[in-house]
């Protein structure tokens, strides 16, 4: 009998973790954002790459900075192997001043 065994999408890499070139640094950088989310506030890619070059030389200080590039590729793995996504606010609710409220009501 000629029996096929089926893979889940993505092949033989499907279900498993990536780890990342630098572990350690990814490890600390990680750890560094979950705080400010934990309070709720938003976090941008420039905050991200100055606070990755921080952990860089904290977690590999017998290396050379210019070693760790924070590449898109790079950043996107990072994103997607830790589950955050980046998001702009479009619209962002506003309180009507109370002196303009009573233009709004006629």
């Amino acid at each position: 009998m000629n029996e096929k065994k089926h893979q889940r999408a993505g092949g033989k890499k499907a279900g498993k973790m990536a780890v990342g070139r630098w572990p350690e640094m990814e490890k600390l950088l990680y750890t560094a954002y979950q705080k400010p989310r934990e309070e709720r506030k938003t976090l941008r890619r420039g905050w991200l790459r100055k606070v990755a070059i921080k952990s860089f030389i904290a977690a590999y200080p017998e290396k050379d900075v210019s070693c760790f590039v924070f590449s898109n590729e790079w950043f996107a793995g990072f994103l997607a192997q830790h589950h955050i996504s980046i998001r702009l606010t479009t619209n962002k609710s506003q309180k009507i001043p109370s002196d303009n409220i009573s233009i709004c009501v006629k």
